[in-house]
């Protein structure tokens, strides 16, 4: 296309395409930041909690749950907003083609009030019952879940990237396995950390693969 010339609706709609599969790159490794976070946070709630009881912390003690639960998570939150601000400028390049709310859903606002929320409810737990029981923690997931899945599908409108799929299914599978386990199977509760464990090195996986992505990447990808 020259200087001058109107483009045609085929060049723009390559040029469409070309700007959102851009975006789709920088939000796939952006998500890798994601995963790697997340599953960090999830080996401290997980393996954090027996680790602290062998040095001597009581299992849902304020001091225990600040350690093991609110600074890792804490840690992962303030990774994954860096690692999406660095982006959010390319909110441009989809809203000037279509309707999205992705940039919103992963701001700090929503995010943080999130994480807030979650600690409240634990804290309140622990204040007035002296414990914060696996199922609350548990029930906790499952919102998480809901969360990322919304998040996930607002950052990729054309499809779920292969790494994605695998972190949600994996997390899914590992939420609902362990509330199974700990309503109906509590005498074989240590599978449990089976299922976190085999989650923990899906999200590492997915975390790894996507942040190996190269820009030609995003050329090559097809999109419906």
């Amino acid at each position: 296309m020259s200087d001058g010339e109107t483009p045609s609706p085929v060049e723009i709609r390559e040029i469409t395409d070309r700007a959102l599969r851009i975006q789709r790159f920088l939000l796939r490794r952006a998500w890798g930041v994601v995963y790697a976070a997340l599953s960090i946070s999830m080996f401290m709630t997980v393996f954090g909690t027996p680790i602290a009881a062998r040095l001597g912390l009581p299992e849902f003690a304020i001091v225990s749950l600040i350690i093991v639960h609110v600074l890792p998570s804490g840690a992962a939150v303030v990774v994954i907003l860096l690692s999406f601000r660095r982006i959010r400028d390319t909110a441009e390049i989809r809203s000037i083609v279509t309707v999205s709310k992705w940039n919103k859903a992963l701001g700090y606002k929503y995010i943080v009030s999130i994480w807030v929320a979650i600690y409240a409810i634990v804290f309140a737990s622990v204040i007035f019952t002296g414990a914060a029981s696996s199922l609350l923690l548990l029930v906790i997931y499952v919102a998480t879940w809901g969360y990322l899945n919304y998040a996930l599908r607002l950052s990729f409108p054309r499809g779920l990237p292969p790494e994605g799929i695998a972190a949600l299914s994996s997390f899914g599978i590992a939420v609902v396995g362990s509330i199974v386990v700990v309503l109906f199977f509590p005498e074989i509760a240590s599978i449990i950390y089976i299922l976190w464990g085999a989650n923990i090195l899906v999200w590492i996986t997915a975390a790894v693969y996507s942040r190996a992505l190269r820009p030609q990447d995003a050329v090559e990808e097809s999109l419906p």
